[in-house]
């Protein structure tokens, strides 16, 4: 686990950070303005650079090493099973397991990794389970650049899908090593449901090892669109509205059509899930998210996903002590202690 880093995960609503530094998080985040990030993808580097700046100047922070998460449209992530072999035989042949999905010069990206597990045959054999990840290196370039003008160094750019596992790897007290993995028995399944601005994802995991993940096109902002037509204002206001949670407004019927339709999205990936893993035990999942806060909305989900729903917060104090509330600062925190 690193010590003296800050997490920064970019959303589409707010910038969040982690500092991280001797089993204590302080959470830090910022609206982001408009135009500056879409479907994910920083629209201006440059703007992103000084929003960044900005952020660190205003809330203190002189921590210089970062970890950032990748938006999932900039990255490639699969997991996958390969002959036992060493590191740079990985690094030669992790490249072509990617072929389904770059069509580019495979020289354009670069390539990473985590182990999972070491499984052997009864006849010997071994095979290696791991999680890799592709990103273009252009991609990493310009990250990297965007920090340096915020006065930042980027150490590591992981997806989501990893910040999730070092939580995971937390919450089990095991470490990142896939020769001290326990084979032979059933480990514990964990779901992650990130209820964000203009998606939801779900993840779900067999120990640390992802099984399932799932993008749902529901996010906050329909909320936001209900409030603005309930209550005649612009999408801006109406967003406040929701934060403040002023009027009962959260319980209109415009947002609780809302709750139930993204309930039932949610439920269809659950069980589609279930379906296709008939040993699954999975009963119950973390939120997070900015619709961790939303409380009709999380009595929708549980009613029906019949799912026992845990507050984020509750994975994030494995990490450390920390100074607010957690539920969107998961993939900040997971990326803080890579």
């Amino acid at each position: 686990m690193a010590n003296g880093c800050i997490g920064i995960d970019i959303g589409s609503s707010s910038l969040k950070i982690a500092e991280y530094s001797k089993n204590k998080i302080h959470l830090f985040s910022e609206s982001m303005p408009d135009n500056m990030v879409s479907e994910g993808q920083v629209l201006s580097l440059e703007a992103m650079s000084q929003f960044i700046k900005e952020t660190l100047k205003k809330n203190h922070i002189s921590e210089k090493k970062c970890s950032v998460i990748l938006p999932d449209t900039l990255v490639f992530t699969r997991r996958i099973n390969m002959p036992f072999m060493n590191s740079e035989q990985l690094r030669v042949n992790i490249p072509y397991e990617f072929h389904d999905f770059i069509n580019d010069d495979k020289d354009k990206y670069v390539y990473d990794y985590a182990m999972l597990d070491l499984n052997e045959s009864n006849e010997g054999h071994k095979e290696i389970d791991l999680l890799a990840a592709a990103a273009l290196k252009s991609t990493i370039d310009n990250y990297r650049g965007m920090f340096k003008r915020a006065g930042l160094k980027m150490s590591i750019a992981i997806p989501s899908v990893m910040a999730y596992t070092n939580l995971i790897y937390l919450l089990e007290g095991k470490k990142k090593n896939f020769e001290q993995s326990e084979t032979g028995e059933k480990k514990d399944e964990y779901c992650f449901i990130d209820l964000g601005h203009t998606k939801c994802r779900i993840h779900i995991f067999d120990g640390h090892k992802l099984s399932a993940s799932r993008t749902l096109d529901y996010g906050l902002n329909m909320i936001d669109l209900a409030i603005a037509e309930e209550k005649n204002v612009d999408v801006h206001i109406a967003k406040r509205y929701k934060e403040a949670q002023s009027g009962g407004i959260l319980e209109s019927e415009g947002c609780m059509n809302i709750y139930n339709s993204i309930a039932v999205e949610v439920m269809r990936a659950i069980n589609f899930y279930r379906f296709n893993n008939q040993e699954s035990n999975l009963s119950s999942a973390f939120i997070c998210g900015g619709g961790g806060m939303i409380e009709p909305l999380i009595k929708a989900l549980a009613e029906s996903t019949a799912l026992e729903l845990k507050s984020a917060n509750d994975i994030l104090s494995y990490a450390g002590n920390f100074d607010t509330n957690g539920e969107i600062f998961v993939c900040a925190v997971g990326a803080a202690i890579q």
